[in-house]
């Protein structure tokens, strides 16, 4: 047999076609290689271990910092010093998630709310208080009247319940903060939308309608950022996700949430989200991925773009302002109108997985989206083992 000199691989792999039937440009698989430009090959870069971690629950990229959970810890890894410190106490059980938005990195856990700006930890909001009312004998005209309350946490007021009570004439109200610490209160005119403020205290007692001149509340009808398995950062908001819910932050305002506005809910378990603009992001569930815009506004639109779903912890910035993320059918980009493409369709079939890691690298002038998966098991739309055979009749 003649032997063949190949020296154009410039496509990379293929495992769809026919080991035999391979185009021009392809290899059936490389191992530690990787086409270049001109269509060589070299071998991929090196790596070099940064951490060695025993079973780590989750990890942050911010700055120059590795953020990383381990038990019941959060610690911070300078990458120019290599020191170590542990940053906090979190639940020892759970998901962990976080992301970073305006130089802090937010993480929810099953009981903990922090930020970290690389050198202080803080409270990320505060649960909504809860007050205690009861009717007293007053000045108040008859109607419907509206109160609630909220506590500060980090520098930032927190969300309010609105509660509502329909007072005869002559009536008041007592107004007492259920945990016993200070709260700031507000309170409606009778049948009015307004909630002006008309004390800070543990317990308040109002005998006559605000005057309507102070403070209004702004944050009722929000709460903190829910338990979430993973976030992201999207423009100016932070979006989480917890089985087949997704929950956004209110514009400029992290540490809430709308109850209304700022909530979906999608068919099945979402997998992965992929920021692509200010107010836009893909969401992919188990079997389809969907394109969400005007985030954060009041024309929130969504639409399927694809029947297939994504593996979850492969989503990737890349820096043409596009996004990339791993899929049963390999490597998809996804494009700020929404549009996909299918960098492997009809080339080659990746291992399939559940869950991965994905990043951006440039190296020798090539540019890459590395991505591990775990756990992998083989695609049935690749090509296996192939035999040549020949049927004769032995009977001639």
């Amino acid at each position: 047999m003649d032997s063949v000199r190949r020296n154009n691989w410039s496509a990379g792999s293929n495992n769809i076609a026919q080991p035999h039937r391979l185009p021009e440009g392809y290899a059936r698989r490389l191992v530690n290689l990787e086409p270049a430009d001109g269509g060589t090959l070299e071998l991929r870069p090196r790596f070099v271990k940064e951490l060695d971690l025993t079973a780590p629950r989750a990890l942050f990229a911010l700055e120059n910092r590795l953020v990383f959970a381990q038990g019941d810890s959060l610690w911070s890894h300078n990458t120019n010093t290599g020191q170590r410190s542990r940053i906090a106490i979190i639940a020892a059980a759970g998901d962990v998630a976080g992301a970073e938005l305006n130089g802090r990195l937010h993480v929810r856990t099953l009981e903990d709310r922090l930020t970290f700006d690389g050198s202080v930890v803080a409270a990320w909001g505060a649960d909504n208080p809860v007050l205690e009312l009861r009717v007293v004998p007053g000045a108040f005209p008859a109607g419907i009247y509206k109160v609630a309350a909220t506590v500060e946490a980090g520098g930032h007021e927190s969300g309010a319940d609105v509660m509502i009570l329909s007072l005869p004439e002559g009536s008041g109200i007592h107004a007492r903060s259920a945990s016993g610490e200070p709260v700031s209160i507000y309170q409606s005119v009778a049948n009015g939308a307004t909630l002006y403020h008309v004390g800070d205290a543990r317990e308040v007692l109002l005998i006559a309608p605000p005057a309507g001149n102070t403070r209004q509340l702004t944050t009722g009808g929000m709460i903190p950022m829910p338990i979430v398995s993973d976030f992201v950062t999207v423009g100016s908001m932070l979006v989480g996700c917890q089985g087949s819910y997704l929950y956004n932050t209110d514009p400029m305002r992290p540490h809430l949430v709308d109850r209304v506005k700022g909530f979906a809910q999608f068919p099945s378990p979402i997998a992965l989200l992929a920021p692509v603009s200010t107010t836009a992001l893909f969401v992919a569930t188990e079997n389809a991925t969907y394109f969400m815009e005007g985030v954060g506004t009041d024309q929130v639109g969504m639409r399927p773009v694809a029947d297939f779903g994504a593996t979850a912890g492969t989503a990737v910035a890349l820096p043409d302002k596009t996004v990339a993320w791993f899929s049963p059918y390999g490597q998809v980009i996804g494009f700020a109108d929404g549009s996909l493409n299918q960098l492997n369709q009809g080339k080659y079939a990746p291992r399939q997985a559940c869950e991965g890691a994905a990043g951006y690298i440039e190296h020798n002038g090539t540019k890459r989206v590395v991505t591990s998966l775990r756990e992998s098991r083989p695609n049935s739309l690749a090509v296996g083992d192939s035999w040549s055979i020949e049927v004769t009749d032995e009977r001639a």
